[in-house]
């Protein structure tokens, strides 16, 4: 008996002296205390000088040093650069002068473009493909005002794309088409997560992200087309890069497959019916006449009024369990196609993804 007591003592002994180590090795260890967004730039002033100068002129350094949880595309210096900024124009301009003020709250949008909400790692933002940006859709004249609140902004934030291409992390597929790439992801900030890249992130055109989107390629291949077997579609063209935030388009693009189905096999885009003019039909039959058109805005039994010449409309279907369709000029059943991505804001107007080539009177 008096054995086993020794033993269980000598048990809570080095119990206790364990817990006391661990307890002094816990308290040598330094807490890692993180920076928040805008003591980040701060403090790496020699890589983000630009950028910590454009976030303070428009009033936007505050925000990224203080509480919350955002995901942030970081320019370098280089990047910023190359978009034609520097500290020097940027600390000269002036918010009580009328032309600067336009400026500054262009500068203002596009670093607003660099924003999400919330903190998100690369992994995570291709699983997601479409986000949002805090930079919003504006609908007013890019002219220079008179007061310190110029530009007038609808409820739609703009639209941004990330994809993987090879090893590249792509933001509305790079900088060739106004966008970028990361150079190194996944920073912990106090207030999100940073993601350096390789230039700045300009506001997105509908052309910018068809372009961006590789399940948009044959759409893209299709409205650019000038030659056979699609012929020259320069109308098109000039409809899609012609529109502005005053005259918006509003564009609904089919995927690849899509076009796939409707160009072989038993598709109604083969054969004889292919010709120039046709193609453009088709085509213009998925732009709509000047309006930024959110899903909202179709209602169900909604008839829609496109740009075919004459006027062709289609009808969009919202109730029941098949969610939010458009019934097309084609003969059922195969006239409906189903909406798969809606409200891909874009600088000129906006964009909603379905899974059918719609079908105009041909």
């Amino acid at each position: 008996m008096k054995f086993r007591n020794q033993i269980v003592r000598f048990a809570l002994m080095i119990t206790a002296v364990m817990f006391t180590f661990s307890c002094t090795e816990d308290d040598k260890k330094e807490v890692t205390r993180l920076d928040s967004a805008g003591a980040y730039f701060t403090a790496n002033a020699g890589k983000y000088s630009i950028l910590t100068d454009a976030l303070r002129k428009t009033g936007l350094l505050a925000t990224l040093t203080g509480a919350g949880s955002y995901t942030i595309f970081a320019p370098s210096n280089t990047a910023f650069t190359a978009a034609g900024f520097t500290s020097v124009g940027i600390n000269a301009l002036n918010p009580l002068v009328p032309a600067d003020i336009i400026a500054i709250a262009n500068l203002r949008v596009i670093l607003q473009n660099h924003v999400l909400s919330p903190g998100t790692r690369a992994a995570d933002l291709l699983a997601g493909g479409y986000f949002r940006t805090f930079a919003f859709f504006r609908n007013n004249a890019p002219l220079a005002p008179t007061t310190a609140t110029p530009l007038l902004t609808s409820g739609s934030q703009m639209s941004i794309f990330i994809n993987q291409i090879g090893t590249n992390v792509l933001i509305n597929g790079g900088a060739t088409n106004g966008g970028a790439t990361v150079t190194k992801a996944d920073i912990d900030l106090s207030n999100g997560i940073l993601h350096e890249v390789d230039a700045i992130i300009m506001l997105p055109t509908i052309v910018n992200h068809i372009v961006a989107n590789p399940n948009l390629s044959t759409l893209l291949a299709v409205a650019t087309s000038t030659a056979a077997p699609f012929g020259d579609q320069t109308a098109v063209r000039n409809i899609l890069t012609g529109a502005t935030n005053l005259s918006a388009r509003t564009v609904i693009c089919p995927t690849n497959m899509a076009f796939t189905n409707a160009t072989t096999g038993t598709g109604f885009l083969t054969g004889a019916a292919v010709t120039p003019a046709n193609v453009t039909r088709v085509l213009q039959y998925h732009i709509l006449p000047p309006g930024n058109r959110l899903a909202t805005f179709f209602a169900e039994g909604f008839v829609v009024n496109t740009s075919t010449t004459p006027v062709q409309t289609f009808t969009t279907l919202r109730a029941g369990a098949l969610g939010f369709r458009i019934q097309d000029n084609g003969t059922a059943p195969n006239n409906i196609s189903r909406f798969l991505i809606n409200d891909i804001q874009g600088v000129n107007g906006v964009l909603h993804i379905v899974d059918k080539v719609l079908q105009p009177t041909l």
